[in-house]
Formats: structure tokens, C-alpha cells, sequence
């Protein structure tokens, strides 16, 4: 809600101008949400929605090219959120971003002059494409999140 408070207050100015840049951060659970955490995920693709419309909506409706909007998807990055399960994660295999990094791939996307999505690391990106994979197929993946969940929680 904050971001689109923030983006209204903004967005007319830039329209006016046909410049600017709006980055939403979001998350890798936007594509896939980990059992355990639906608030989070959910929180994360409700960005990625809105994203994609404010996104077509200053192309379309507004006609300002030059108003770009990035969203960002990080994996698993050190800060406290993590923190109560960062032990577990690591025992599976799973690396951690640190802030700066995804700052730094945020700041060059800014300063490309590109709008779009930056997923981060690159190699995360798989996950966008869950969502097309035939249903029988995203059962598995989201069986497979959940056994996991089920191991960090009883630990």
C-alpha cells in the first residue's frame, strides 16, 4: 500500500516530464510462493501485479515512454528477516545475496535506462517460468517447497 501511496504522488510529475524511474522491490517467492509464508508471497505478487499494470498504464494510457518501471526479484538475501531460518537454508545448499548486491544490480538497471525486471542472482530467474508450467508440474514444485518447510519447521 505504501508503494502505491508513494508512486501517486510521484507518477504525475514524471508523466509531465516523460522521465523517470520506478523500482519496485519485490522477491523470487512473487513466482513461486513457499509454504510458510504466504503472507510474504502473496505481498510479493500482488507487487509484481501491480507492476506490470502501472507498467502498461504509463505506456498506454499516459503515453510516456520515458517513464521506466523495474522490478526487482532477489532470492534469499542476509538481512533479519531471514534470520530465524538462515541456519536451516544454509544446511539445504541455499546461498545468500547480501544487500549490497542487489542494490548494485538495482542501481545498474536504473542506470542502463531500462525498465523490466532484474532477477537476482540471474540464476534464480527459472522460477518466473513456474507459473506456465502445466498445474500437474507446479504440484510438484510446491510439494516439494512444503517438505521442506515442514523439515525447517521441526527443527
Amino acid at each position: 500500500m505504501s508503494h502505491w501511496l508513494t508512486v501517486q504522488q510521484f507518477l504525475p510529475s514524471m508523466i509531465k516530464a516523460n522521465k523517470g524511474h520506478i523500482v519496485t522491490m519485490a522477491s523470487v517467492a512473487s513466482f513461486v510462493g513457499l509454504p510458510g509464508h504466504a503472507d510474504y508471497g502473496s505481498t510479493k505478487a500482488s507487487a509484481l501485479a501491480f507492476h506490470e499494470a502501472l507498467q502498461a498504464e504509463i505506456k498506454h494510457v499516459y503515453g510516456a515512454p520515458n517513464v521506466m518501471t523495474t522490478i526487482v526479484h532477489p532470492n534469499f538475501v542476509a538481512t533479519p528477516l531471514v534470520e530465524d531460518f538462515k541456519g536451516h537454508l544454509k544446511s539445504s545448499g541455499i546461498t545468500f545475496l547480501t544487500p549490497e548486491q542487489v542494490a548494485q544490480d538495482t542501481v545498474a538497471q536504473i542506470f542502463d535506462r531500462k525498465g523490466g525486471q532484474v532477477v537476482v542472482p540471474k540464476s534464480s530467474g527459472i522460477a518466473s517460468a513456474v507459473r506456465g508450467w502445466p498445474l500437474w508440474l507446479q504440484v510438484i514444485v510446491h510439494d516439494f517447497l512444503g517438505a521442506n518447510a515442514k523439515r525447517m519447521n521441526s527443527k
